[in-house]
């Protein structure tokens, strides 16, 4: 019996644990191994996101279809239109921007403003006008425009009009041209967002993704955020 103690105590004795310049080369490998992983995390999250952008214009294209088929015409008014977005987050604008929103080559003849959502005919000059006062104002929501978040009882409120055009012209082609365009028969409608953010929580201001959907449903990721 003392025999088998002895040999136990002097096990005991011989055991080692980590010593710490030990523990500091398995910190330093840990702490190489997040810098590596986070950056590739943090684009595959953002990667994920871009599916609002396609599922967004997606909707956009539709209505845009529908209201044609009705109006003989594309609009601005996304909104007016019936276009609209479930959820209480948005990374992307959505809509047009710049010149887009103040052309007047819209409506059945060709010849009316695209910041309208409707027009009706007038038998007694055989030209259409305006339907009622169906005018897109300066509203976020009702220039198509939707960045919106959760405001009282989780309905959901527009962001600034000048910040959501501001981030839809950052989405551009061909070498900076303006992406967003509207007229009778045709519309490129763009949606832009932040997607990849520094520290996980403050957006990178040049990193906006871009990308624009047409009358022919021709999606295109324009302008790549994820660099």
């Amino acid at each position: 019996m003392e025999r088998m103690l002895g040999k136990k105590l002097s096990q005991m004795r011989n055991a080692e644990g980590f010593t710490l310049v030990e523990l500091m080369v398995v910190v330093a490998i840990i702490g190489i191994l997040a810098t590596l992983a986070v950056p590739q995390y943090k684009k595959f999250q953002a990667k994920s996101r871009q599916s609002e952008a396609r599922l967004s214009l997606g909707g956009a294209y539709t209505i845009e279809q529908s209201f044609a088929a009705e109006n003989a015409s594309y609009t601005t008014c996304l909104g007016q239109a019936g276009y609209n977005r479930d959820g209480v987050r948005f990374y992307y604008s959505v809509g047009f921007a710049g010149p887009a929103l103040n052309q007047q080559t819209c409506g059945p003849n060709n010849t009316l403003d695209c910041n309208f959502t409707a027009w009706q005919f007038d038998p007694a000059t055989q030209t259409y006008a305006v339907q009622g006062d169906a005018k897109c104002d300066e509203q976020a929501q009702n220039m198509g425009i939707f960045m919106a978040t959760a405001g009282e009882n989780g309905q959901l409120v527009p962001k600034d009009a000048d910040t959501a055009r501001a981030r839809l012209d950052k989405v551009t082609v061909d070498g900076g041209n303006a992406v967003t365009a509207i007229s009778q028969q045709t519309f490129t409608i763009g949606a832009s967002g932040s997607i990849l953010t520094a520290a996980g929580t403050v957006a990178l201001t040049n990193a906006f993704d871009g990308w624009t959907i047409d009358q022919n449903k021709q999606l295109k990721n324009s302008q790549s955020g994820l660099f």
